[in-house]
């Protein structure tokens, strides 16, 4: 007895069918309408804006920038930033301190050269004084340029 070797092929339901074509909705099923391409740009994040400085950072550049020596008080007055944060957005003035904090929250304006200690204006004067530096006088002229682009204020 011989057995003929047949094989039978079936094709599956899709064969032919593109797997990208939408298949019909479901009855009732409302037609979804493609979303439209947003005609207004999205405005940079403050981190892109702020050139990875924090927003206080920024504050105490831009109070800095009018050329005057400036102490922690005067500093934290005109730039509204909290005085003991100081400490961690200029830099404190123990180099171990400094580092340390550097390492435990971000960089601070003493370690990235924006900021320098200044002598005292007054010889009786007592705590640190900070002057801005070129480099400083630079990313915040930089980073304010941006702000006014993008609408926005410090």
């Amino acid at each position: 007895m011989t057995i003929a070797n047949t094989t039978t092929t079936t094709t599956p339901k899709t064969a032919g069918k593109s797997k990208t074509a939408n298949p019909k909705p479901a009855k009732g099923a409302k037609p979804v309408a493609a979303k439209k391409a947003d005609p207004k740009p999205k405005a940079p994040a403050l981190k892109e804006l702020n050139s990875g400085l924090r927003t206080p950072q920024v504050r105490v550049l831009q109070a800095l920038s009018k050329g005057n020596v400036m102490s922690r008080s005067q500093i934290s007055e005109a730039g509204k930033v909290d005085q003991a944060a100081l400490v961690e957005y200029i830099g404190s003035s123990d180099d171990n301190v400094r580092k340390v904090n550097d390492e435990k929250h971000f960089k601070s304006l003493v370690t990235l050269k924006y900021v320098k200690f200044a002598k005292p204006p007054e010889a009786d004067a007592v705590g640190a004084y900070y002057e801005i530096t070129a480099a400083g006088r630079q990313i915040v002229t930089k980073i304010l340029a941006a702000y006014k682009a993008a609408g926005k204020t410090v």
